[in-house]
């Protein structure tokens, strides 16, 4: 396997672990969403198997209640780091394009602060 090799300035360097920590910490955020859509998904399985239909009205009333501010958790706000663009475009290395790119296409909604 071939390591990237390519030089890079202090401010490039800064532009790029900040980039990556951005990112991983949106990994992180992913990883909690998926696991509380799945404990949703039991809950809902749950009522669904509910035959007391009292039973699934409470259950449904109080997955509602639980579960009414999650649209607010789905939608952080993050904003491209400022001079990632830069650094994609001043460099010829692969690797470093890509790790900058990588964020604004795959959120393509952020603001670009350049």
């Amino acid at each position: 396997m071939a390591t990237c090799c390519a030089s890079l300035s202090s401010q490039q360097r800064k532009i790029l672990r900040a980039l990556l920590a951005q990112e991983s910490e949106i990994a992180v955020q992913c990883s909690r969403h998926i696991t509380q859509l799945l404990k949703m998904q039991n809950s809902l399985q749950l009522i669904h198997h509910e035959d007391d239909l009292e039973k699934r009205g409470t259950k449904c009333d109080d997955f509602i209640r639980m579960h009414a501010q999650f649209d607010y958790i789905l939608t952080p706000s993050y904003e491209m780091i400022p001079g990632a663009i830069q650094v994609a475009l001043s460099t010829n290395c692969i690797c470093i394009q890509a790790a900058c790119f990588r964020m604004s296409h795959k959120f393509p909604n952020w603001t670009l602060c350049e």
